[in-house]
Formats: C-alpha cells, structure tokens, sequence
C-alpha cells in the first residue's frame, strides 16, 4: 500500500469538502477547521508508523504495525464522524467517513491474516 498516496488522497478529499461547502462563512469555516484538525491529527500518527517501519520485519511486527495503522485510522474516522457538515456537502463528507471505515476494516483484515511468529505457527 502506498502510504503517500493515501496521504495525498485524504488531502485531496478534505480540501474538495471544505472548497464546495456554501451557505454560513462561519459554519463553513467550523467545518473545515474541524477537518482539517482531524487530517493533521491522523497524519501525524500514520507519520510515527511509517517511521517505525523496518525493511527486514517479522510478521508479528509487520502485524502490530497494521493494528497500529487500524487504530489510528479508527481514531481518523471518529473524528470525521463527529464532525457537523454544513447541508450541501453532508453526502460527500459522509462517504469520505464510510472510505475511512472500510480502510480501517481491510487494515485489520490483514494484520488478522498475517501468521505467528511461534514455533507452532512455523510448524
């Protein structure tokens, strides 16, 4: 998975959300403060995964390094989910949230898929 496209993609997607918004200036600027907190919040955390990262990496520590990613992609996703949208982007702002979720999913899918590090696993 390519960690700077995704970096990118969730800029991009915050960026178009908080450009389309109409209505309120005040509402509109609430909205994209709150999104751009919890952008900033995720992307820091993804940065001190993919500073741990190691190129020689066994599958225990390649699995709590995808739990870690789930987690915090979990936490991205409460946060977007809190957030209130102004009307005209709610569907828009409610399908980036659903994306975020099912990132969250398929990342501890294959944390979940990653074998043991035991003996018996080896076995």
């Amino acid at each position: 998975m390519r960690l700077g496209c995704l970096h990118g993609s969730l800029l991009l997607a915050c960026a178009a959300l908080a450009a389309g918004c109409g209505g309120n200036a005040d509402q509109k600027n609430a909205y994209v403060d709150e999104v751009q907190a919890a952008q900033r919040s995720y992307v820091i955390a993804v940065d001190r995964v993919l500073d741990g990262l190691k190129p020689a990496s066994t599958p225990a520590q390649d699995r709590e390094t995808l739990s870690r990613f789930g987690e915090d992609t979990g936490r991205f996703a409460t946060m977007l989910a809190r957030v209130e949208p102004p009307a005209d982007v709610a569907k828009e702002h409610r399908a980036l949230t659903t994306t975020v979720v099912g990132l969250r999913r398929s990342l501890e899918q294959a944390a979940g898929r990653l074998p043991g590090d035991g003996v018996a696993a080896r076995a």
